[in-house]
């Protein structure tokens, strides 16, 4: 019930009045336990603080619920977790907004591949396409015209291996997902030992094992958002070569020939890649010129 009067307050206008209530909601989960309801509860508290300008408070709850879904293997929430903050960081940090967007798409490409039919995986792609679009157009103007087409191909065939990373971008993957992994497993630790006590009180040692196993979710918790927020400020700053260069960059062949796709392809495909991703194919086609001299000049 409060929740349902939060969202009428947000659509009212009324945001501090949302808060109230949401925090409410909050507090009642985590009393219960409903590791769920709370991080559903945290991405509407961070909508709300978005709205309000709040930009740094609306990241933390996006952030503090993606291991509590995840540690219920809510996997469509985890996505529209990771959603919400590809589209907050888009002008705040659009570098970091790019990796996000990475975890997302890798996150359908998994939800793609465990379709049982291909009617099922198309019917899939064709309600999230406009991420794979969104992300392209992100890193197609941050001149990262190859990860790019990347994305676009990944989002036209059945394709289900995860996008190419920066090397940079892979070694903080590996890091953002070891520590929010370490935070999911303290999260079902501590579930764990509360549903073996189940509605009995705990005995003295029962109570000082929950505390200590709720501290460390508290400090895993703790130190995954600081490894987040110094990962902010490395994203905010100018790119070097060294680091923007691509883990397992696509061979000449690789490129040319998806060049060639979609140079060859149906008129109206052509149209659709040329408006996902706005930019000046003929300047493309120069950058690969330079890049590759000895390639055939697809201009003539």
């Amino acid at each position: 019930m409060l929740i349902s009067i939060s969202g009428i307050y947000v659509s009212l206008g009324e945001k501090q009045q949302a808060l109230k209530f949401y925090n409410e909601v909050l507090l009642g989960e985590r009393a219960v336990g409903n590791k769920v309801g709370e991080a559903y509860t945290l991405n509407g508290i961070g909508a709300v603080y978005f709205e309000l300008g709040e930009k740094q408070q609306a990241l933390k709850c996006f952030n503090e619920s993606l291991p509590l879904f995840r540690s219920a293997d809510n996997e469509l929430s985890e996505a529209r977790t990771l959603e919400n903050l590809f589209n907050s960081f888009t002008s705040l940090n659009p570098r970091f907004s790019v990796f996000y967007g990475k975890q997302l798409i890798n996150n359908y490409q998994i939800q793609r591949s465990q379709k049982p039919h291909k009617v099922f995986r198309q019917s899939f792609l064709k309600r999230v396409e406009d991420t794979y679009i969104r992300l392209a157009d992100a890193l197609s103007k941050q001149e990262r015209h190859a990860e790019a087409w990347q994305v676009l191909e990944f989002s036209r065939s059945e394709q289900f291996a995860p996008l190419a990373f920066t090397v940079r971008e892979a070694e903080l993957t590996a890091v953002f997902n070891q520590k929010l992994e370490i935070v999911v497993a303290a999260l079902r630790a501590l579930d764990e030992y509360k549903r073996g006590i189940g509605e009995r009180a705990p005995t003295a040692d029962e109570a000082a094992q929950l505390q200590s196993l709720a501290d460390e979710q508290t400090a895993a918790n703790d130190d995954y958002l600081a490894f987040l927020k110094l990962a902010e400020r490395e994203f905010a700053a100018p790119p070097t070569e060294q680091v923007e260069a691509i883990a397992g960059l696509p061979t000449k062949e690789e490129f040319v020939s998806k060049l060639m796709f979609v140079i060859n392809a149906q008129a109206q495909r052509l149209v659709t890649v040329i408006n996902a991703v706005p930019r000046n194919l003929a300047v493309d086609i120069k950058q690969i010129k330079d890049k590759f001299p000895d390639v055939p000049d697809l201009t003539q």
